[in-house]
């Protein structure tokens, strides 16, 4: 859909985010795979976006590399990729938190005489008498379709900044500007490191991550590290800024907080288009201005071959 919207705006010759922007979820859309479902609430894209233009100044870098472009061949390109998420990703984590406090309910429920008899006592005197009476202090629940958790949506946006060596096909990561909604975050270092290892794992998908198989006997080739190559410290982006987005409470989540699993894996196809704009200013350089196809993952092969780089153009 992120390749099928690019290719829009350049037909269009319009902004890939204009565009974007422009097809954003709206209060009553359908929701998907069911599409009786319709959203609610606020889309807080709009929002996102504008403290993001503000904090990684977009247009002053955009600027720089429309100037880099034309006078080395080593090509920069910035993207800024908008996405709302599915809300399938998350129940796990979201049912064993609402398991969890409906099982403390229960136990409250079973404590509750005792902690009437003794009045006021503390958690600790509480817990030790309900022990000397033998009372079993284990409690369990299933969450189940009739507890009817209403779903939510997790919003994320981000803006990466690329670099490619139109001879080599190595390629750098120069910077990563990413903002996700985890409602009010009962942890923001846990829910950072989230959406970090989230990320990542989208480059390997989007990057070096390829699976090859021999075309005759189906046997796979890339079967260990030499030639399947999972994101590493080298593949990181050398600077790499992540944020929450503040003041935004999930009335719908535990404690008002939302759940991010791997929702910000998709943001990782910032970087992608980012390489589609780096490589397509390669392309014009080669005299070629059409639209083409990009497939992943992108590996420096790829790269070198869709920039179309040939002896020709270097001459003394």
């Amino acid at each position: 859909m992120e390749t099928v919207m690019d290719h829009i705006a350049f037909v269009l010759k319009k902004d890939p985010l204009e565009i974007r922007m422009t097809n954003l979820l709206k209060e009553g859309d359908a929701l998907y795979p069911d599409t009786s479902n319709k959203f609610e609430g606020e889309n807080m894209i709009p929002r996102m976006l504008e403290e993001l233009k503000a904090t990684a100044d977009i247009e002053d870098r955009q600027k720089f590399i429309d100037s880099f472009n034309n006078v080395i061949y080593v090509f920069h390109a910035t993207e800024n990729i908008v996405y709302t998420y599915g809300c399938l990703i998350w129940a796990t984590t979201e049912n064993v938190c609402h398991s969890a406090a409906k099982a403390s309910e229960i136990l409250i429920e079973r404590m509750k005489p005792v902690k009437e008899k003794l009045g006021s006592p503390t958690w600790q005197q509480l817990t030790a008498e309900c022990k000397k009476l033998g009372m079993d202090l284990n409690s369990n629940y299933v969450t189940t379709y009739a507890d009817q958790l209403k779903p939510y949506g997790v919003w994320g946006i981000c803006a990466s900044e690329v670099e490619i060596d139109c001879l080599t096909g190595e390629y750098r990561i120069i910077r990563v500007d990413l903002m996700s909604d985890a409602g009010m975050s009962l942890s923001p270092d846990v829910d950072i490191g989230q959406t970090e290892g989230s990320f990542v794992m989208g480059l390997g998908w989007l990057l070096s991550e390829k699976i090859i198989h021999d075309e005759n006997t189906g046997e796979l080739l890339t079967n260990r590290t030499w030639n399947y190559k999972p994101p590493t410290a080298k593949d990181l982006p050398e600077d790499f800024r992540v944020s929450l987005l503040k003041n935004a409470p999930n009335t719908l989540g535990v404690l008002r907080s939302k759940s991010l699993a791997e929702a910000p894996f998709v943001l990782s196809l910032s970087v992608f288009a980012a390489m589609r704009k780096a490589i397509f200013a390669a392309r014009v350089d080669a005299g070629n201005n059409d639209w083409f196809q990009m497939d992943g993952p992108l590996t420096p092969e790829d790269i070198q071959r869709y920039c179309l780089t040939d002896v020709s153009q270097f001459t003394l």
